[in-house]
């Protein structure tokens, strides 16, 4: 079969147009390798040893799932480390509030001194 080789999909899907083009016929995230994972590649060989067109984990290569894998445990150690560190700002701000009511406090007998 002569299918265009990805590269040249590649250059297509960074052109404005044409990915919106895509997106419309239904190719939502189709140059998923070329987004998130550049430097892994996978070859399929369909009618090879009777796996007519199946692709299985093994096929798709070890490093591509791991990278994969990888890239997922990256973003969620990025979301928890956005909630610690949420939690950790509303707390100071809660601090804050508590010491301003008690400057306020303090500001108020001050006043009340000085009319005296």
């Amino acid at each position: 079969s002569n299918l265009p080789s990805g590269s040249i999909l590649r250059q297509l899907y960074r052109n404005g147009l044409c990915r919106k083009l895509f997106t419309k016929i239904g190719a939502k995230g189709f140059l998923l390798f070329y987004t998130y994972l550049p430097s892994k590649q996978v070859t399929l060989r369909p009618n090879v040893n009777n796996k007519c067109c199946i692709l299985a984990a093994d096929e798709m290569g070890r490093d591509i799932v791991l990278a994969a894998k990888e890239i997922l445990a990256q973003q969620r150690k990025v979301v928890s480390e956005e909630k610690v560190e949420m939690t950790a700002i509303r707390k100071e701000l809660s601090e804050l509030r508590e010491k301003m009511e008690k400057m306020d406090d303090i500001s108020r007998k001050i006043d009340m001194l000085l009319l005296r």
